[in-house]
């Protein structure tokens, strides 16, 4: 195996133990939502105080 293909590999193999199976990955987990348009700006959330945000609007990342 060359140098170029092996250090492709490594770099692969080191995504998928870093990333993929890390904290991350649990952002990609549960539920997709379903779309009509394809574009999501037919789907909404609900939030606990009844809110309805569009897809689009909705935050996935959180500070706590």
């Amino acid at each position: 195996m060359n140098p170029d293909k092996m250090t492709s590999e490594f770099a692969k193999i080191m995504t998928a133990a870093c990333i993929r199976r890390g904290y991350l990955e649990k952002l990609h987990s549960g539920i997709t939502p379903v779309t009509k348009t394809g574009d999501y700006s037919d789907v909404k959330v609900i939030d606990a105080e009844g809110r309805e945000i569009p897809w689009n609007q909705v935050s996935r990342i959180r500070q706590k």
